[in-house]
């Protein structure tokens, strides 16, 4: 029974090097063979071998339920890894993304000084800089018109910025076709 928790506590020990150095790099072949399959299957090997011991259970059996247990197990972990390296994931935003995007002054924007405005980015809001033509309030809806830097944009109010935008043609008159 010895013999399993100490391969039980190798494998243990195996997974939190493994945890607190990260990513270590052993070249131990094929991908199935990564660190964190190996601490699995080695803990499991151990650890339900010397519980088979411990239940009464011969040395040989233990051996084949440990290793039973392992296979399971460092199958489970190496699946996990696979799901976990080939996740995918959005792509990194970049400040053209801010373009168009609503937003909300938080500090007074005049025409010749920054204020800063909230805007909404990958689910986040971001304070930014903000520059406008005109003095906007704070609390005015805007509408993000330029990226001057990853921090500053040139804001325009919201309402300003649609009525602009928009032409007669865009409104059909009051009950017409």
């Amino acid at each position: 029974m010895t013999l399993f928790l100490i391969v039980g506590a190798i494998g243990l020990l195996a997974a939190l090097i493994g945890l607190v150095l990260g990513d270590v790099d052993l070249d131990l072949g094929p991908d199935f063979l990564s660190l964190p399959v190996a601490a699995a299957f080695v803990g499991a090997v151990g650890f339900v071998g010397a519980a088979v011991v411990g239940a009464g259970g011969s040395t040989p059996v233990a051996l084949v339920a440990g290793i039973g247990a392992g296979l399971l197990l460092g199958f489970g972990m190496f699946r996990l890894a696979r799901g976990l390296m080939h996740m995918p994931t959005d792509p990194a935003t970049r400040p053209e993304d801010l373009l168009g995007r609503p937003g909300r002054v938080v500090t007074t924007v005049t025409a010749d000084r920054y204020g800063e405005v909230l805007v909404e980015l990958a689910g986040q809001r971001v304070k930014l800089g903000a520059r406008s033509a005109t003095d906007i309030a704070t609390g005015t809806d805007v509408v993000v018109i330029e990226v001057l830097s990853p921090t500053s944009v040139h804001v325009e109010p919201a309402d300003t910025f649609w009525q602009l935008r928009s032409g007669p043609d865009d409104h059909p008159a009051p009950g017409g076709s």
